[in-house]
């Protein structure tokens, strides 16, 4: 805060119907090096057709104290520069790179959307979720893995392209700005704003809220346009005596039947048996056999025969259910009348997540010898990897049979990508409706009306034609601002003492947008935490796995039936693939929401350091939406390039690492223990559509959005340059400070501060604002008005 003197400014002010311009520039200094400043997506253009000034009525000179502490004494000192060749800047033309880039993106998906469609229909497929690649599953998943990564950099540029142009749309004209003031209020300048919605027109107002709201179904269903469907084989095991594979028969004392309709087991048994003796099946050794079927969905492996030494105690394999001679006394009395111990099926249909099924023992037979819905305090001992801890693959036993080595099938290894045509018409229809959207502002007469766009145009349009309602307070800081009542446009104001403000970054951010930014973080995080929570007691409760390790043993984004959401949803058909969407992609929509705010953090900080610079050194060129001679611009509004492509890359990052803590799994389960595959399930070929999370991308995704937010608090750390007053882009400041002397022009290179001094006035106040020519430094302690 300033201290405020009991004398009013004396001083006045008049209008001027012409102003001489200056021509030239001042060299700039090196921190001015081309591409350091500027950017939030697309940049501004502007001219300014004023025909009036204001001046002090004491002189048009510029009178000041050189102590200034960075002064080099150049005293003004220009270098004369001959006409410069630009290429188009501003935000019309950053509008349209926007609308370009909208339009790339529009042209892929409907092409795809296109062949899909064709190459589906041909197929025979008249669903809207169909296969559109079949092959080696690890391919697959690696091609899926690259589109997705694609999907999120194509949605996040689409969302900045919004939120560059709903920054431009709702960036006040200058009218809009003198009304505001003269009302007592203040609009921003070179941010995102909701207060300017308030301000503007209609026509403006409806763009800004059909480019935001086009935005959200892009993020609930862009992700999920593509989804891997994974085959689970539904295996038979076989506990056998080495003779099994010489042909020996099985025995037939006690057949077993499944449903009237299916075979009975001895065809099963005996399809496997011929399938062995035609070398049709792999020899693997106990430790690979483990790590082939450790797994709680198997793709790449089917039916398996483990190849046992005589058991010492036949009656051991009483313990395992579906022990098929469990019921004969005859099996272990007279073991020569067959070559099996004993056989079962891996059967899990992922319904364990819903706690809905008894086929939930996975590789239960590797090691507990008990299916998981029997007996839970063995399904620790037989998770993903615990095995490792847990046993020898040398002394591997099953019953009381030592495992000598495994045959097992390998078939035919094919995951499926999919598409889901109607997803992908949303994202087509929501692409398309933005596209329109930017092309109608990027070819509106809005440019003509003079839009603030970024701090340069306000400065330049407030030097050009100055404004009475702020007329002798050239100290007026944003905290003075938003405590002071309605500013009277006659009012007159007292002078105001020089203090060093000592400000940093984070203060030009108003302490309502630092609260909405803290608050979304904590959403952010306390739903990331909550769903880590959820799963982690989940998997404690059903599976006894919910300790580090075991979170880590399952990976990031991997497919398996412990992550299964156990919600009440559809699980097969569209109504599955929708409530699956709509859930799995509801962290992306909030992430979304996450960004902007961040990024408007950032961009008002970014916006506080260029202003202060302006107080400081040499003569700086404005940097406005349509530059006339000094004047510099960019593609982009406000954001520097060191800023915003860090932001967009950690944006993908977080966007990505979403989509793998929470995702959406597709299986098909597969019977192989048959000819006829499926002939046991009625349903057996359709999939099962379920949400699904990933313990350790959501940790990751928790520590990068923390880190990204504690990065921004660092960067609100850094000092300002002292000087100018903190905006925190007002543009009740910004106009405050543009009240210069006679002569001073917007086009040529800049500098605020001391254009006149106490002893030169006439009302013993000096007066601080921008000038062409070299300025001094506030003193402390001086009055200024």
């Amino acid at each position: 805060m300033y201290d405020h003197s009991q004398a009013p400014l004396k001083g006045s002010y008049k209008s001027l119907d012409t102003l001489n311009r200056q021509e030239g520039m001042q060299t700039q200094s090196n921190e001015d090096a081309p591409g350091e400043l500027s950017i939030s997506p697309l940049s501004p253009l502007i001219r300014h057709n004023v025909a009036s000034r204001l001046e002090f009525s004491e002189g048009s000179s510029s009178a000041y104290a050189p102590n200034h502490p960075d002064n080099d004494g150049q005293n003004g000192n220009q270098s004369q520069i001959g006409p410069q060749s630009r290429m188009p800047t501003g935000w019309r033309f950053g509008a349209m790179m926007a609308a370009a880039l909208t339009f790339i993106i529009l042209l892929i998906n409907t092409i795809l959307s296109v062949v899909f469609t064709s190459r589906i229909r041909q197929s025979g497929y008249s669903g809207s979720i169909a296969p559109v690649r079949v092959g080696d599953c690890g391919a697959i998943k690696s091609l899926a893995t690259g589109i997705h990564i694609l999907i999120n950099i194509a949605s996040t540029l689409l969302l900045g392209a919004s939120n560059y142009c709903m920054q431009t749309v709702s960036a006040p004209m200058r009218q809009d700005v003198d009304k505001a003031h003269a009302r007592g209020k203040w609009l921003d300048i070179g941010i995102p704003s909701v207060r300017n919605l308030f301000y503007i027109e209609k026509r403006r107002l409806l763009i800004w809220l059909c480019l935001g709201f086009s935005s959200i179904p892009l993020h609930f269903v862009y992700n999920s346009v593509f989804i891997v469907s994974t085959p689970n084989h539904l295996y038979r095991i076989v506990l056998a005596d080495e003779s099994f594979i010489r042909g020996v028969p099985f025995g037939k004392y006690n057949h077993w039947y499944y449903p009237p309709d299916a075979p009975r087991l001895d065809e099963s048994l005996r399809f496997i048996q011929d399938a062995v003796q035609n070398n049709k099946y792999e020899k693997l050794a106990p430790d690979d056999c483990i790590k082939a079927y450790a797994k709680g969905v198997i793709y790449d492996r089917a039916n398996v025969v483990v190849v046992l030494d005589p058991p010492d105690d036949c009656h051991k394999f009483k313990n395992l259910r579906m022990f098929l001679f469990e019921d004969d006394p005859r099996f272990c009395e007279t073991p020569m009348n067959g070559s099996i111990y004993a056989t079962f099926l891996y059967k899990t249909d992922f319904s364990v997540s819903t706690g809905t099924s008894d086929d939930q023992d996975y590789f239960s037979w590797i090691c507990s010898l008990e299916p998981y819905g029997a007996v839970i305090s063995k399904l620790k001992k037989c998770s993903d990897g615990a095995w490792k801890n847990q046993m020898s693959p040398a002394s591997w036993t099953i019953g009381t049979g030592r495992v000598k080595y495994c045959l097992s099938q390998k078939p035919e290894n094919q995951c499926q990508l999919k598409v889901v045509l109607n997803l992908i018409y949303v994202v087509v229809c929501f692409n398309a409706l933005k596209f329109v959207i930017i092309v109608i502002l990027a070819t509106s007469n809005l440019a003509n009306r003079e839009p603030l766009v970024t701090i340069g145009d306000a400065v330049a349009s407030f030097i050009d034609s100055q404004e009475r309602v702020t007329k002798g307070m050239c100290l007026l800081s944003s905290a003075e601002v938003h405590s002071s009542q309605k500013l009277d446009e006659y009012q007159e104001i007292p002078a105001v003492v020089y203090k060093s403000q000592n400000s940093r970054c984070s203060m030009a951010v108003s302490h309502r947008r630092w609260l909405l930014a803290s608050i979304l973080i904590l959403v952010a995080l306390a739903t990331l935490i909550g769903l880590l929570v959820y799963g982690a007691n989940d998997l404690n409760r059903r599976f006894s796995r919910g300790d580090g390790q075991s979170l880590w043993d399952l990976g990031i984004g991997t497919i398996n039936p412990y992550t299964a959401i156990a919600w009440a949803l559809p699980r097969k058909g569209e109504a599955s693939i929708i409530a699956t969407v709509l859930i799995s992609n509801l962290p992306q929509v909030l992430l979304s929401f996450l960004y902007l705010i961040l990024n408007s953090l950032i961009t008002a900080m970014a916006g506080a350091i260029e202003w202060s610079k302006y107080g400081q050194g040499t003569q700086r060129p404005l940097r406005v939406s349509f530059p006339k001679g000094s004047q510099r611009s960019t593609f982009f509004l406000q954001l520097p390039y060191r800023y915003s492509i860090p932001m967009l890359s950690v944006s993908v990052l977080m966007h990505w690492m979403v989509s793998q803590s929470l995702f959406v799994v597709q299986i098909f389960q597969k019977p192989t223990w048959l000819p006829q595959h499926g002939v046991e399930y009625s349903d057996a070929e359709e999939p099962l559509t379920v949400p699904a999370y990933s313990p350790m991308a959501i940790i990751l995704t928790i520590i990068i959005v923390a880190v990204t937010f504690l990065g921004i608090v660092g960067l609100g750390r850094v000092r300002l340059r002292d000087g100018l007053p903190a905006t925190k882009n007002s543009s009740l400041v910004i106009s405050a400070a543009c009240h210069p002397l006679e002569g001073t022009s917007s086009t040529d290179a800049v500098k605020w501060g001391v254009v006149l001094t106490a002893e030169h006035s006439s009302n013993q106040v000096g007066h601080c604002s921008f000038s062409n020519s070299e300025v001094g430094f506030p003193e402390e302690g001086r009055e200024y008005s």
